[in-house]
């Protein structure tokens, strides 16, 4: 299998088009377009585990995410006249930031990416102070700026500091956007500087301390999901709405009861994060090899990920996740991933550590349960797909 080559799927979500569909709020309709890219099963593990460790293993420095298996953009706006960024809107990291004009010639990962400027913007205010996160292949390092900063054409978060990123590792400049909007909590903040959602809240220009993610998995669709600020969008809910008080507020860190009745012996063994930012979904090894080998009965390769028959998909059973005396049974069409003809499956078996989660369900397991953030009552929100 070490040779076995499959389509990489890069899978870039534009918005298109954003609309107020309440009392304050707002949504941002996005979409789909593919970019293929050629690599190895290994490969593509290897970059999985290394994006993973980093961000949870590492430091406690905020960290990025690996977009190879899946990226979502949407366009922000800074200063005045404004100027346009794609981000990722990010539920495992709590900083904007962009890359700057400031970037000296042969910072490669700066190369074509849309750059602030702050001579050009008449409401920068100067800070200055150092902006750094670690990576273990590198640093991501500028300094804190400050301006206004617009999401959907409607919500503009005034004097907002973010990073000027002027120095990134080469391999980011593969990366698909300008830079990371953080939607979790200042805790985790790089400077602990104020993230955006939370000035709009402070501004008075969002009501609700609400946000809510749905992420059409569906490769065959032009839809690619959409985010809604301020509240939730109903139109792709049906119900069987499961909340789950949160641990503490850093991540968006909760408590499960149980995986498939027999996964979790303690509490600490089911503690989860809610990250948009993660393309599987990530447990204990040796659940998840249980799980890969005994119920998917896929094959595993080198990396630590399993090759599944893709004819199979249909007569596997879906895995139960209990969350508080509720029940979310996740199908085999949401935790098999297909690259052309390959299929492999969306869990991964790695262990975080002491002080961080057993388990992290990322777009995976978002993608079949629209998912809710309550900052005001910290409070997570899995819900049933309209399909």
């Amino acid at each position: 299998m070490k040779g076995l080559i499959f389509l990489s799927l890069l899978l870039a979500v534009v918005v298109i088009n954003s609309e107020q569909i309440g009392d304050g709020v707002f949504t941002q309709k996005l979409d789909r377009h593919y970019l293929l890219k050629d690599t190895t099963i290994l490969e593509f593990a290897n970059r999985q585990i290394s994006y993973l460790r980093m961000k949870y293993l590492g430091d406690g420095n905020v960290t990025l995410k690996n977009y190879d298996n899946a990226q979502y953009t949407m366009p922000i706006e800074i200063g005045t006249p404004p100027q346009k960024f794609n981000v990722i809107p990010d539920t495992g990291s709590s900083n904007l930031w962009v890359y700057s004009k400031e970037c000296k010639i042969f910072e490669v990962a700066c190369l074509e990416k849309n750059k602030y400027d702050s001579g050009a913007s008449s409401s920068y205010i100067k800070n200055g102070t150092d902006f750094k996160i670690e990576y273990g292949s590198g640093t991501v390092s500028g300094f804190v700026s400050g301006d206004n900063v617009n999401l959907t054409g409607n919500l503009v978060a005034k004097k907002q500091l973010f990073g000027e990123v002027t120095h990134a590792p080469i391999q980011f400049g593969a990366f698909k956007s300008d830079g990371i909007l953080g939607l979790a909590f200042v805790a985790i903040s790089v400077n602990h500087i104020t993230p955006v959602f939370n000035t709009l809240l402070d501004q008075g220009t969002i009501k609700d301390p609400v946000f809510g993610f749905y992420l059409n998995r569906d490769l065959d669709s032009n839809i690619g999901g959409v985010l809604s600020l301020g509240g939730t969008d109903p139109a792709h809910i049906n119900g069987g709405c499961t909340q789950s008080k949160l641990i503490n507020k850093s991540w968006w860190y909760f408590q499960m009861d149980n995986v498939n009745s027999k996964y979790c012996h303690s509490k600490s063994d089911c503690t989860a994060i809610a990250d948009t930012g993660t393309s599987l979904l990530i447990g204990p090894p040796a659940a998840i090899k249980d799980i890969n080998e005994n119920i998917i009965k896929g094959k595993a390769v080198p990396g630590g990920l399993y090759i599944v028959n893709c004819s199979t998909i249909s007569s596997l059973p879906p895995i139960i996740f209990q969350l508080q005396n509720n029940v979310k049974a996740l199908d085999p069409d949401f935790y098999i991933l297909k690259f052309g003809n390959e299929c492999i499956s969306g869990f991964h078996g790695m262990d975080l550590g002491e002080n961080n989660p057993a388990w992290i369900l990322g777009d995976v397991f978002i993608g079949q349960f629209p998912t809710i953030f309550n900052m005001k009552d910290e409070i997570v929100t899995f819900c049933d797909l309209k399909k």
